[in-house]
């Protein structure tokens, strides 16, 4: 998979993150499962990444592995990253969750780009349910769909 972040818009004019995400590693993770590879510090490049045939080794090389079950990946999600190739005829599972700021949150809610924070997605019922500082910050996040 070539290099790509997982956020679009005006993100290098921030200096911190506009949003993060965590992935969350199930099982061992070895070097041959096709490990996340992230280029360090290239949150601070305002090009685009290279294409998989343009990359150097060392970004081809920039894997993080071996890593054990348990283990948590936090990047900032302007990180050039991309996947690798499996040695392995197991599925791997890297699933992640992804915090947006809410200067990024201001920047951003209603245009519909990449990790736009404002798409109705919460149940009013769970809405309910939240502190008051909880409805506050998500008051616009509440779905029109039936619960």
């Amino acid at each position: 998979q070539s290099l790509h972040l997982d956020v679009g818009g005006p993100v290098h004019s921030l200096v911190k993150a506009p949003a993060i995400g965590v992935n969350f590693v199930l099982e061992d993770l070895t070097c041959a499962d096709a490990p996340l590879r992230v280029v360090p510090f290239s949150h601070r490049d305002t090009s685009d990444p290279p294409d998989l045939m343009s990359e150097s080794k060392v970004m081809k090389h920039s894997v993080l592995c071996p890593l054990p079950a348990g283990s948590a990946i936090v990047r900032d999600l302007r990180l050039w990253h991309g996947g690798t190739p499996s040695g392995s005829s197991s599925t791997r599972y890297l699933p992640n969750a992804e915090f947006v700021s809410l200067t990024w949150g201001s920047l951003t809610c209603g245009s519909g780009e990449i990790l736009d924070p404002c798409q109705p997605v919460l149940p009013a019922a769970m809405y309910g349910t939240l502190s008051a500082f909880g409805q506050e910050i998500s008051r616009r996040l509440i779905s029109a769909e039936l619960d």
